[in-house]
């Protein structure tokens, strides 16, 4: 859970209110579901990008941590997951 929270305070935009509000930011900027796969291909757009998307390029690599410890392939089952073991 801590990476997830590293992640949400190191993107730029500020109008996050939750994590459903991030993991929408991360659709709108990936095109499609939040995967391994797309925030690799996010990740190689920031970092040629240059230092300007360098907070950004941070986050999807504290991101992609998390796709390590999990076999899960979806970072908005990923947050269901947490989320639930939290409560229970």
């Amino acid at each position: 859970m801590q990476k997830i929270f590293e992640a949400e305070r190191g993107w730029k935009i500020t109008s996050q209110e939750s994590l459903t509000d991030f993991i929408i930011v991360l659709e709108i900027e990936t095109g499609r579901t939040v995967t391994k796969t797309s925030l690799k291909k996010l990740l190689k757009k920031y970092n040629q990008k240059g230092t300007q998307y360098g907070w950004e390029a941070e986050s999807v690599c504290s991101l992609l941590e998390i796709f390590e410890l999990t076999k899960e392939t979806d970072l908005r089952n990923i947050f269901r997951q947490l989320a639930e073991n939290k409560v229970t």
